[in-house]
C-alpha cells in the first residue's frame, strides 16, 4: 500500500511540474502572438507613412524634396531608435524568462532529490526495523526452547532421585526381612539343639561327667568370652565399613543430585541417616544381648551380606552407565537434528536476505534508471522546444528585417526614380561607362579571389572546406556590418515579377517570405552526411565564385534602372552549404553520444562487479543468466558504438577546427 501511496505521489508531483512548464510556454506563445500583431500593425503602419510619404513627395519640387527627406530621415531615425530599444527590451525578458525556468526546473529536482532521499531513508528503517524484530521472535524462540529443555532435565533428575530412594527402601526392607528370618530360626534351632543336649546329658553323661562338664563349662564359658570378643570386634568393623561404604554412596549420591533443591535434599539425607542410627543401636543391642552360636554361622551371613551388597553395588553402577548411555546419545541425536535444522534454516534464511537485496537492488536500479529517462526525455523535450522557439523567432526577425530592408529600398527607389527627363540620357551614358568598368573590376577582382582563396593541399585539411565560401558570402553584402550579422535562410530567392512599367524598379525584389532553412542534420543520417560532405569537398574546385551586384552610381544617387539578373541573391550558390548552427548541432551530437558511451561503460562496469561479488548465487541461476545475458547484449552495443565513433574521429576534429574559424571569422574585430 505504501509503494502505491509513493507511485501515486511520484506521479502527481511529475503531473503538475509537467502543467506549470505547459502554463509557461502556453503564456510564451500568447507573449508571442501579440508580439506578432503588434509588430504586423507596426510594419503595415509604417508601409502606409512610406506610400504616403513618396505620394506626397511626387508632388514636391527639388528644393522641397531635399528638406522632406531631411525630415523624413529623422523620423525614419527615431523609428529605427524605437526598434532597436524595443529589441533589446526582448532580449532582456528573454534571458529573465529563461533564467525563471531554469530556477524553476532546479527546484523540481530539488525537491524530487529530496523525496528520493527521504523514501531511501524510510526505506533503511523499516528493513533495519524488521531485521530487530526478527532477531527478537527467534531469542524468544530460542529462549523457551532452553527452559523447557532445562525443565526436562529437572524432572528426569527428580524421577531418578525418587526412583532411588524408592529401591533403597525396598531392599533394606527385604534384607531387614531376610534377617530376622534367618535369625529366628537360628534361635530355634539352638533351643532344640540346647534342650536334645540337656536332655542327653541328663540321661547319659549328668552321673559320670558332672564334673567334667563344670570344668569344660569354665573353658567353654572362658571361651566363648573370647568369641563373643572376637564376634563382637568383627561384627563392628564390619558394620564400620559397610557404614563407611553407605557415606560414599551417599556423597556420590549427593554429588549425582547437586542440582537438586538444598532443602529436599537435606531432609532425604536426615530421614536416611535417622533411620540408619536407630536400626544400627537396635542391631547392635541385639547382637550384644543375644548369644553367637558358632562364627560359620556367622562369617555366612558376611558374606551373604558382602555379595548382595556387592550385586547391588554393580546393578547400580550398570543402571547409572546405561542411564549416562542414554542421556549421551539422546543429547548427540538431539544435537545432530538441531544442527541439520538449523543449518537448513540457516541456508534458506540467508537465501532469502540474499533475493530479497537482489530485489531491492533491482527495483532500485530500475527506479533510478527510469527517472533518469524521465528526466532525460523531458529536458530533450525543453530543449526541442527552445530550438524550435529561437528558429521562429530568428525567422521573424529575418521577416522583419526583411520587410524593413524593402520599404527602404521602395522608399529610395521611389525618391530617386522621378527625376527629370533631361537628366535621362546623361544618366544612361554614365552608366553604360560605370557598367564596364565595374565589370571589368569586378573579373580582375574574381581572378584574383579565386587564386588568393583556392584549397592548399594540407595533410590535416578538414571535412567540411566551408571557408572559402564563407569568405565569398562577404561579396554579397555592402559592409562588414552586414556580412557580421546572422543569415539563417540560405536559400533561393522567390521568383521575380515580370512587370515593366514607369516604376519597374519596384517589382525586382521577393514580395513573399523566403522559405524556412532545411534540417540537414535531421534529413541526412551519418552515411548520407559524409557522402554529401565528401561531394560538397570534391565539387569545392569547380564551383565558381559569386558575382558582385552590378549597381550604378551617379554621384551621390543610384540609378533608376537596374537589371533583374544583376540584382538577384547569390543562394543559389550557398545552398548546399552548412550554417555555424548546423555544423555545432553535428559536433555536439557527436559529444553527447561520447558521454553516453563513457557512462554506458561505467553501468558495464558495475555490472561485472555485482556479477564476481558474488552477490548472484547458484540459488537464482535464472536471474543470473538474463543478468549476463543482459550485461554481454550491452557490452556488444557498446563495441559497435565504439567502432563508429572511432571511424568518424577525423570528421569530428575537422568539425571543431571549422566551427573554431568560422566563429572567429564572424566576431566582429575591434
Amino acid at each position: 500500500m505504501k509503494n502505491i501511496f509513493e507511485r501515486w505521489s511520484t506521479k502527481a508531483l511529475m503531473y503538475h511540474t509537467f502543467r506549470c512548464l505547459r502554463d509557461r510556454i502556453h503564456i510564451d506563445a500568447n507573449a508571442r502572438t501579440n508580439g506578432s500583431l503588434i509588430t504586423e500593425q507596426a510594419k503595415a503602419r509604417v508601409l502606409h507613412e512610406v506610400f504616403g510619404h513618396w505620394r506626397y513627395l511626387s508632388r514636391l519640387k527639388s528644393h522641397e524634396k531635399s528638406t522632406a527627406q531631411v525630415r523624413h530621415d529623422a523620423i525614419l531615425r527615431g523609428h529605427l531608435t524605437d526598434w532597436r530599444r524595443t529589441f533589446r527590451q526582448r532580449i532582456a525578458t528573454r534571458v529573465i524568462m529563461h533564467a525563471k525556468n531554469s530556477r524553476l526546473l532546479l527546484l523540481v529536482w530539488n525537491s524530487l532529490k529530496m523525496y528520493t532521499a527521504e523514501g531511501r531513508k524510510k526505506d533503511t528503517f523499516r528493513r533495519k526495523s524488521r531485521r530487530f524484530r526478527y532477531f527478537c521472535l527467534l531469542s524468544s524462540g530460542f529462549t523457551g526452547f532452553k527452559q523447557n529443555k532445562e525443565n526436562l532435565y529437572q524432572n528426569i533428575r527428580n524421577f531418578k532421585l525418587k526412583t532411588t530412594e524408592k529401591l533403597q527402601r525396598s531392599l533394606f526392607l527385604a534384607w531387614k526381612t531376610f534377617t530376622l528370618h534367618r535369625k529366628r530360626n537360628t534361635e530355634i534351632e539352638g533351643t532344640i539343639k540346647s534342650a536334645n543336649q540337656k536332655a542327653l546329658l541328663k540321661r547319659i553323661w549328668y552321673s559320670g561327667f558332672v564334673i567334667y562338664y563344670m570344668q569344660v563349662q569354665i573353658v567353654k564359658r572362658k571361651l566363648d568370652d573370647a568369641i563373643e570378643h572376637y564376634e563382637h570386634t568383627l561384627l563392628w568393623k564390619t558394620i564400620t565399613a559397610w557404614s563407611k561404604w553407605c557415606r560414599d554412596q551417599k556423597m556420590l549420591m549427593e554429588a549425582f543430585a547437586q542440582r537438586a533443591r538444598d532443602h529436599e535434599a537435606k531432609k532425604m539425607i536426615q530421614k536416611r541417616e535417622h533411620c540408619f542410627l536407630n536400626w544400627k543401636e537396635h542391631a547392635i543391642h541385639r547382637l550384644c544381648t543375644r548369644h553367637i552360636a558358632a562364627y560359620i554361622r556367622g562369617r555366612c551371613e558376611q558374606r551373604l551380606a558382602y555379595r548382595f551388597l556387592t550385586a547391588w553395588k554393580i546393578y547400580l553402577v550398570k543402571v547409572r552407565q546405561k542411564s549416562d548411555m542414554y542421556q549421551r546419545a539422546k543429547l548427540h541425536e538431539r544435537r545432530t537434528l538441531l544442527l541439520r535444522y538449523f543449518t537448513e534454516w540457516n541456508y534458506k534464511r540467508e537465501q532469502r536476505i540474499r533475493c530479497r537485496k537482489q530485489l531491492q537492488l533491482s527495483l532500485l536500479h530500475w527506479k533510478i534508471s527510469l527517472q533518469r529517462k524521465i528526466f532525460l526525455t523531458w529536458k530533450t523535450h525543453i530543449s526541442m522546444k527552445m530550438e524550435e522557439r529561437a528558429r521562429y523567432h530568428a525567422a521573424l526577425e529575418f521577416r522583419h528585417q526583411y520587410f524593413i530592408r524593402q520599404g527602404l529600398r521602395l522608399w529610395f527607389l521611389a525618391s530617386t526614380g522621378l527625376q527629370e527627363q533631361r537628366l535621362q540620357s546623361l544618366e544612361m551614358v554614365q552608366a553604360a561607362e560605370s557598367m564596364r568598368v565595374w565589370r571589368k573590376v569586378a573579373c580582375i577582382a574574381r581572378q584574383w579571389r579565386s587564386k588568393t582563396l583556392r584549397a592548399r593541399e594540407r595533410p590535416n585539411a578538414p571535412i567540411f572546406p566551408l571557408l572559402p565560401f564563407a569568405m565569398a558570402q562577404k561579396s554579397l553584402y555592402d559592409s562588414e556590418k552586414q556580412f557580421g550579422r546572422k543569415k539563417p535562410l540560405l536559400l533561393r530567392d522567390n521568383e521575380f515579377t515580370e512587370t515593366r512599367g514607369e516604376f519597374h524598379e519596384l517589382n525586382v525584389f521577393p514580395r513573399a517570405r523566403p522559405r524556412p532553412r532545411k534540417p540537414f542534420d535531421l534529413l541526412f543520417g551519418q552515411h548520407d552526411m559524409a557522402l554529401q560532405t565528401q561531394k560538397i569537398s570534391h565539387n569545392h574546385s569547380q564551383l565558381k565564385s559569386v558575382p558582385e551586384p552590378k549597381m550604378r552610381e551617379i554621384g551621390n544617387e543610384m540609378s533608376s534602372k537596374c537589371r533583374k539578373e544583376d540584382i538577384k541573391s547569390s543562394d543559389r550558390a550557398c545552398e548546399r552549404l552548412l550554417s555555424i548552427e548546423e555544423l555545432a548541432s553535428r559536433l555536439e551530437h557527436w559529444m553527447r553520444r561520447k558521454r553516453n558511451l563513457i557512462e554506458k561503460k561505467k553501468h558495464v562496469q558495475a555490472m561485472t562487479s555485482q556479477i564476481d561479488g558474488g552477490i548472484l548465487t547458484a540459488a537464482n541461476s535464472a536471474c543470473r543468466k538474463r543478468f549476463v545475458e543482459l550485461r554481454d547484449a550491452l557490452v556488444d552495443r557498446i563495441v559497435s558504438e565504439e567502432k563508429e565513433y572511432n571511424a568518424a574521429k577525423q570528421e569530428i576534429q575537422d568539425l571543431a577546427h571549422v566551427v573554431a574559424l568560422l566563429r572567429a571569422e564572424k566576431t566582429p574585430k575591434n
